[in-house]
């Protein structure tokens, strides 16, 4: 499971906020978005509003454009006339806080995942969703805004700690 935080939680539901969905870039690969690898799309990860994406007040206005590999993913075809009927999205994304400055929202409790560790589609199969404590690509992801949470301990953060004493 692709997750850094551990079974301990202490925290309100008060303080979980799910209003965003976590940001897929149009280039972004989703079949690397699956279970039992590690990414920005794990649950643990600090989160921060991606600048500029507020809602839309119609689909076909919306200020997110559902390009690439996200529309592929939801059921878009590339042949003429022929419409398709795309899975909803949350509008107002989050991505991966980097320390360039962005002001954190919080931690993810859920991953976003696209592919179930045997590459099965999981907008297909949301027992198997369910079972992993996942969402969707496009679908809120719920974020931890105040609480406490123990996380994983990472090895490259060790060692990083190691080589600063």
């Amino acid at each position: 499971m692709a997750t850094r935080l551990e079974p301990f939680r202490d925290y309100s539901e008060h303080e979980v906020v799910n209003l965003f969905s976590l940001d897929v870039p149009g280039g972004q690969n989703l079949s690397l978005w699956k279970a039992g690898t590690s990414g920005v799309y794990d649950a643990g990860v600090v989160v921060a509003a991606k600048s500029a994406v507020l809602p839309g007040d119609l689909p076909s206005t919306s200020a997110l454009k559902i390009t690439g590999n996200l529309r592929n993913y939801l059921g878009a075809s590339d042949q003429p006339h022929v419409g398709y009927n795309a899975y909803p999205v949350v509008e107002m994304t989050v991505e991966a806080e980097d320390g360039n400055g962005d002001k954190a929202i919080g931690l993810t409790l859920k991953q976003t995942l696209a592919y179930d560790e045997n590459d099965e589609n999981l907008l297909r199969y949301p027992l198997k969703k369910d079972e992993l404590q996942a969402v969707l690509p496009g679908q809120a992801v719920p974020i931890l805004t105040r609480g406490l949470v123990l996380l994983v301990a990472q090895l490259f953060l060790w060692s990083r700690v190691l080589a600063i004493s």
